[in-house]
């Protein structure tokens, strides 16, 4: 019997981990549109130099919006989702699993969704969504009654692929093309990309990679719209996009183009 007694692990992070990990929580809100508020740039500056926790400026905000009750959903959402994001990435420890991404999306988003049977499950409900990338049309996602058995599979694939990088370019594109099936299963009925892409960040740090943060502080919408390139039905599909997202995470100077004046009417490529 091991009589060890377990660790308990504290926050370790340096000024700069911290802020990389805030910015890129806010960097992902752009992806639906919402920036966060200057309460919580303030309360991030706070945390990025040590004088709080996460779980303080969690409760700071909260204060903040009950004291606001005319606040917009949407940067009360902003601003706790950015906070849960950064402080999810700023965790170690990573699971390859299905249940792994449910209980990401569930903290990302508890308490901000329109419904909370929505929060860190997976939709039972066939869903499309208007794309302007592709000139409004829809991917087709996973039906909703095959999703739990879809996103199943794709993880029980995964692990038996027990892929070792060759370097930080092949784990790089290895992680973002798992991370795009699952995203074309789009597994909640909302918060898929944030929650998808939060899963990514960590799975790149358990195979050794420490990604630059500007491609998901910066290019978080370019982001989301290369993964609806990606699985766009396939007269309009084109793989180029995410690829050159994936050279700029690698590290290249690579040039994003507006893909949305690239495609204006989903015209196929």
């Amino acid at each position: 019997m091991d009589d060890t007694p377990y660790e308990v692990l504290h926050d370790d992070s340096t000024p700069v981990e911290r802020r990389e990990a805030w910015e890129v929580g806010a960097g992902l809100q752009r992806i639906d549109g919402i920036e966060p508020s200057p309460v919580a740039y303030r309360l991030m500056d706070e945390q990025v130099a040590g004088h709080l926790t996460y779980s303080q400026v969690e409760r700071e905000l909260h204060r903040h919006y009950e004291s606001m009750p005319t606040a917009s959903s949407a940067q009360r959402e902003a601003d706790l989702a950015a906070t849960r994001i950064a402080e999810i990435i700023s965790e170690p420890g990573f699971t390859l699993s299905a249940g792994s991404l449910a209980a990401i999306h569930g903290r990302i988003f508890g308490g901000l969704l329109n419904d909370r049977r929505w929060e860190g499950r997976f939709r039972r409900e066939s869903i499309t969504k208007a794309e302007p990338v592709l000139g409004g049309a829809s991917v087709n996602y996973t039906p909703g009654p095959e999703v739990t058995r879809t996103l199943a599979w794709e993880f029980d694939q995964e692990r038996e692929a027990d892929f070792v990088p060759r370097d930080d370019l092949d784990a790089i594109t290895h992680v973002l093309r798992f991370t795009s099936a699952i995203w074309d299963v789009h597994p909640f009925r909302e918060g898929n990309t944030r929650a998808t892409t939060t899963y990514a960040i960590k799975y790149l740090r358990e195979l050794g990679v420490q990604i630059d943060n500007e491609p998901f502080r910066d290019h978080s919408p370019y982001f989301r719209d290369a993964l609806v390139l990606d699985n766009a039905p396939a007269r309009m599909r084109d793989r180029q996009p995410l690829r050159l997202f994936i050279r700029m995470l690698a590290g290249e100077s690579v040039q994003l183009p507006d893909l949305r004046a690239e495609y204006p009417k989903g015209s196929s490529r």
